[in-house]
């Protein structure tokens, strides 16, 4: 079975916490130290489970560790129950109970209001997007941006990222003649540069890198890149999350390499949604790709107008592989809402504010199967019929004729 993707992972770590008290009495007691146990789940978000011999007082937000595995880690968002109710056991005291908390940092300590320079992420499906998975091996690594957008806020670029395995003695040929002939030749360029290494590349992946102008706070982050992720969505038709999220904290005149924190925030995700969310998607089937859209203009274009289909995000992003009539009725109304808003946007005629969008950017299918759905014939009655059956759903008491309204929705899904 293929591993889950980082923040798909139902995952636990264990380690020693602490928290900056509001009014210490002294340096000794400035932080109150516990065991705990976080809890990171995309279905059921982000929680620390502790235990400790005295009270969990107030603190200023921000909870430190040092797990198990060594790392450094800082949960953000924490917010501690009202109250709090000790257990008595064999004469000792402990307090427990759990804390929700917004978002995880691993491998290092970080502040609440801190501000980064620069994250790295993966959404779902996107390496299918760019070029289909057997394709791989045939694609040039390179440390060039494949992509590249400028934001009056942020730079964004898009790249494929490889590991890479010591070249050794890993060559094979059916031909031993030519396998020998290659090998006599990598040999002596090795000992002509011993100093250097050769890697041969083991995998690659497409990466989001946000640059930006003036360092932001995880919060407004974490907007850019769901703001992304939604793009994603509406490209592929189906619901597309990060994968993972790495932060790069860079320290002023080090020669180092910048640090590489892992970023883990807390998402409540529907297990239908995330069931459909993984489900693999070919690359010769999707009907939009890299190969047959400028992503660069697609992607600055998206970024200025997203607000206004806020509708449509909602829709794909919560959709599952199942649905009831609650469900149906919603989106139905929504998708009708939408249609007068883009008739609003392009100042149209208000009396023609359900078919205008279809007529005015609507493909001769689309407007053939609407028509043969709500059994109409001519533009004006297709608005006529869209009115009726929004109706239906929004107005208690109409009779709702369910079968239209089924079809509609299976048809749209």
């Amino acid at each position: 079975m293929e591993e889950l993707p980082e923040l798909f992972k139902e995952q636990k770590w264990v380690g020693e916490f602490y928290v900056r008290k509001l009014q210490p009495t002294s340096d000794e007691d400035e932080y109150l130290r516990f065991l705990g146990e976080i809890n990171f789940s995309p279905e059921n978000g982000l929680t620390l489970y502790y235990s400790t011999s005295s009270m969990l007082c107030k603190t200023k937000g921000v909870i430190y560790g040092i797990l198990m595995t060594g790392e450094r880690c800082s949960l953000i968002g924490g917010k501690l129950p009202e109250l709090q109710f000790p257990t008595l056991r064999k004469g000792q005291m402990t307090h427990q109970g759990l804390i929700s908390c917004s978002c995880l940092f691993i491998n290092d300590h970080i502040e609440e209001d801190t501000t980064f320079h620069e994250v790295t992420f993966t959404v779902t499906n996107m390496q299918e997007f760019f070029i289909p998975q057997g394709y791989k091996n045939h694609v040039g690594f390179t440390k060039e941006s494949l992509l590249k957008v400028d934001m009056d806020y942020e730079h964004i670029s898009v790249g494929n990222y490889g590991s890479f395995l010591f070249l050794g003695k890993t060559l094979y040929h059916r031909n031993s003649e030519a396998l020998m002939e290659l090998t006599n030749c990598l040999e002596q360029i090795q000992k002509k540069y011993s100093s250097e290494d050769f890697l041969v590349r083991n995998d690659m992946v497409y990466k989001v890198t946000l640059h930006f102008k003036q360092e932001e706070n995880i919060k407004n982050i974490y907007k850019r890149i769901t703001d992304i992720a939604d793009l994603f969505a509406i490209l592929m038709y189906k619901p597309v999350y990060p994968e993972s999220i790495e932060i790069s904290i860079r320290t002023t005149d080090s020669p180092h390499p910048p640090l590489k924190v892992k970023v883990y925030p807390a998402t409540i995700i529907s297990p239908r949604t995330l069931e459909l969310c993984l489900k693999e998607r070919k690359h010769f089937d999707l009907p939009i790709t890299a190969r047959n859209i400028d992503l660069s203009k697609v992607m600055t274009k998206w970024l200025e107008i997203l607000d206004k289909y806020s509708v449509v995000i909602s829709n794909i992003q919560n959709d599952t592989p199942y649905f009831d009539r609650h469900f149906l009725y919603g989106s139905l109304v929504l998708y009708v809402a939408q249609l007068e808003a883009i008739t609003i946007a392009d100042n149209a005629d208000h009396s023609i504010r359900f078919e205008y969008p279809i007529t005015t950017y609507g493909t001769p299918k689309i407007k053939d199967k609407l028509s043969k759905l709500l059994a109409t014939d001519s533009e004006k009655n297709l608005g006529q019929r869209i009115s009726e059956l929004r109706n239906q759903i929004a107005h208690v008491g109409k009779t709702k004729i369910l079968s239209i309204i089924f079809q509609c929705h299976l048809w749209l899904k």
